[in-house]
């Protein structure tokens, strides 16, 4: 796993690979001592996840979607000044 990282893998391509979590695959290689990196999105990444988010999906399914955190969703939407909506509840 350490390899495949330092190959240039993600934790994203990673927790697929191995079947399990992205944040796992955070525990696991920072328990081997290494420093994860903070990647940049792609700018058309960027603009797919405003795309679904305003086409009335949630942050969690357009971070499954764009295999990335519901969290990077946010900031992302945050940053280009979307309009985030209200959670639902229910």
């Amino acid at each position: 796993m350490v390899t495949d990282y330092r190959g240039g893998g993600t934790v994203y391509t990673l927790a697929t690979k191995y079947g399990c979590r992205r944040t796992t695959i955070s525990r696991i290689l920072k328990s081997h001592g290494v420093e994860l990196a903070n990647a940049p999105i792609e700018p058309a990444t960027v603009d797919e996840i405003v795309h679904l988010y305003e086409s009335g999906l949630s942050m969690d399914m357009v971070a499954h979607r764009a295999g990335v955190s519901a969290k990077t969703v946010f900031n992302y939407l945050h940053k280009v000044g979307a309009k985030i909506r209200a959670p639902q509840i229910g």
